[in-house]
């Protein structure tokens, strides 16, 4: 009995894509808890868990669902939730109102300092991007826009001497910017403890390769894990097969926090 090569295509593809989702590739999206749950994990290998107070940014906050399970592990620590789209301000404002810890900025994170256009298929999307992206292929039209202000990590927190524990970003491609917005951060002895940031099909859009962050963070003395559904998988080596565009969230680890981690 001979199997169509169509059908047999989709069982292939559909056998490797449980496999990669079984290690994280392309199971980042909508998966807040699990991502905090990373986090926590990794603070507790390097005895920061038990850390009840500290500065957390989120950079590309959207509605806040990681904001808000990241608060709900860490209530006492004091956040910073950047989001450039004026209806996910709002939206922000409104679900964080009796939180005094919990700070927005209505502003884009990226490599200058400006003014900029922010895409999105609708209002406060959580799709929205500083690039027109081509999502045609799935129906998205990416129409709508708004100027919004920009900024840099390393403009925004001068004369800040705080130490910075986590530092999330999910900018729908854009994250490499953010990272050369923030050279003087990294650069110096408060660098984050700890990085998450998405790496996607929003890279296409952006032409970022995997090989640029891992450039980035190896230059910056980072060790870095992919999020999987149950554990973390250490990338302990950049190979060409890591160039795979499905959302996936990744942790960087500061390796001054002179921890050993067998995966």
């Amino acid at each position: 009995m001979k199997i169509h090569a169509f059908y047999l295509d989709r069982l292939v593809n559909r056998i490797i894509g449980k496999l990669q989702r079984s290690i994280g590739i392309g199971s980042g999206a909508f998966d807040c808890s699990n991502e905090v749950d990373a986090i926590s994990y990794l603070l507790g290998k390097i005895g920061r868990e038990s850390s009840v107070e500290m500065l957390i940014l989120d950079v590309g906050g959207n509605l806040g669902h990681w904001t808000d399970e990241a608060y709900k592990r860490w209530p006492h620590s004091d956040f910073i939730i950047f989001e450039p789209s004026e209806t996910a301000v709002i939206h922000l404002q409104n679900r964080f109102s009796d939180v005094p810890n919990i700070e927005i900025i209505s502003q884009a994170m990226s490599d200058k300092v400006g003014k900029a256009k922010l895409f999105s298929d609708v209002p406060g999307s959580g799709l929205g991007s500083l690039s027109q992206r081509d999502l045609a292929y799935l129906g998205i039209n990416f129409s709508h826009e708004e100027t919004v202000q920009v900024n840099t990590l390393d403009n925004f927190l001068l004369g800040n001497e705080e130490n910075i524990s986590i530092l999330k970003i999910d900018v729908e491609g854009h994250e490499l910017a953010v990272l050369q917005g923030a050279t003087n951060l990294f650069a110096s002895d408060r660098k984050p403890t700890l990085v998450q940031f998405e790496f996607g099909g929003a890279c296409i859009d952006t032409r970022t390769y995997f090989r640029d962050l891992w450039k980035f963070f190896e230059n910056y003395e980072y060790d870095l894990f992919r999020i999987g559904k149950s554990n973390l998988h250490r990338i302990s080596e950049y190979q060409e097969e890591l160039e795979i565009f499905k959302t996936t969230n990744l942790i960087a680890l500061s390796r001054a926090q002179n921890v050993f981690y067998a995966p």
